[in-house]
Formats: structure tokens, C-alpha cells, sequence
């Protein structure tokens, strides 16, 4: 396959138009058109370096974390302040709107190796006035893990899960030392 039909080839893969894909790589608009035409010769080492880059970039919005957490929340608000000045790439979740599932707090919780009381929301009213903090003791993780589901006032937050990371509430160094590599 000739190197202009590559880059044609690569050009669709992304979905991009010519101008687009031209202002992603800095390219001047008539020189891709003459490579994708065959007036000219796009050079074999850049012709990898773009496709690398796509995959990069394909790979980096596959393995995108999730940030879950309650807007109205002074804690969240400074961790999404955080993780935007360290420019983290995230997908946002409202922990209420959208709450955990069963399947997915019994995956983090195992994933994070932490407690699962850690995953309560100790310090809030509902957690105060459902007596949680008598009951849990006494309750299987299964149990447990059913509550958390019910409502997600319940669960602690923020609440960052990334491929092999889960990070309960906000401490900045801790952030700082998983998300920051």
C-alpha cells in the first residue's frame, strides 16, 4: 500500500475530516492533501509517529478514570479542582443521581484492599441517622455492600477508580502519588 493510501487509511480511522486531522497534528492543509494524493511523499517515520499517537490517545480514553462524587460536597469540589490543575483526564459521575452499583462497589472494594467500612460515609446525616455505626458491625459484607448500593449518600466521596487504582475521599498526597506518575 502506497504511504499517501496509509495516511488516507489512518485519517478515516480516527473519524477526523482532512481539515480536523490536519489542525490535530499541525500540518499544513496542502501538504496532507498532497501526500493522501500522491503529489507528494509523507515520510515512513512520521507516518508511524501519527499512528502511534492515535493509538496513544485511544488507549489514554480507554483507561480514563472515574470520578465519583457530589457536586454540592466542599470536599469533592477541591479534589475536582485538584485533579483539573494536575490535569488528570476523568469522567465525572454524581454520586446520587447515579449511585454504585452492588457489582461495581464489590469490584472497587475489592481493588482497593481497603476496609469496607471505609467505604461509608460516616460523617454523613444518613449514615448518623440510620444508627449505621451500631448495625455494620453485625452486618455481613454482603450486607454491607447491598446498603452502600441503596443510596449513594451512603458512600464515602470522592471516590476515584482507574484501571488498577480506587481511592477513597481526598487526601492530596495520596492523590498525588497514584494519579501524578
Amino acid at each position: 500500500m502506497e504511504a499517501g493510501e496509509e495516511l488516507r487509511k489512518l485519517r478515516e480511522s480516527t473519524g477526523m475530516n482532512r481539515k480536523d486531522f490536519c489542525e490535530y497534528f499541525g500540518i499544513p492543509y496542502m501538504t496532507e492533501t498532497d501526500w493522501e494524493l500522491g503529489n507528494r511523499r509523507v515520510p515512513q517515520y512520521l507516518l508511524r509517529l501519527m499512528e502511534y499517537k492515535i493509538q496513544m490517545e485511544k488507549l489514554k480514553e480507554a483507561t480514563k478514570m472515574l470520578f465519583i462524587c457530589y457536586p454540592r460536597c466542599s470536599t469533592c469540589q477541591k479534589a475536582k479542582k485538584w485533579l483539573d490543575e494536575h490535569n488528570v483526564k476523568y469522567e465525572e459521575r454524581h454520586i446520587a443521581e447515579e449511585n454504585p452499583s452492588y457489582d461495581e462497589l464489590k469490584e472497587w472494594h475489592v481493588k482497593s484492599g481497603l476496609p469496607l467500612k471505609k467505604f461509608f460515609n460516616t460523617s454523613g446525616l444518613l449514615y448518623k441517622e440510620m444508627s449505621l455505626k451500631d448495625k455494620l458491625p453485625s452486618m455481613s459484607e454482603e450486607e454491607q455492600l447491598r446498603l452502600l448500593a441503596s443510596n449513594g449518600m451512603l458512600v464515602k466521596r470522592p471516590l476515584v477508580v482507574a484501571e488498577d487504582t480506587v481511592l477513597v475521599g481526598f487526601k492530596e498526597a495520596q492523590w498525588a502519588e497514584n494519579l501524578t506518575q
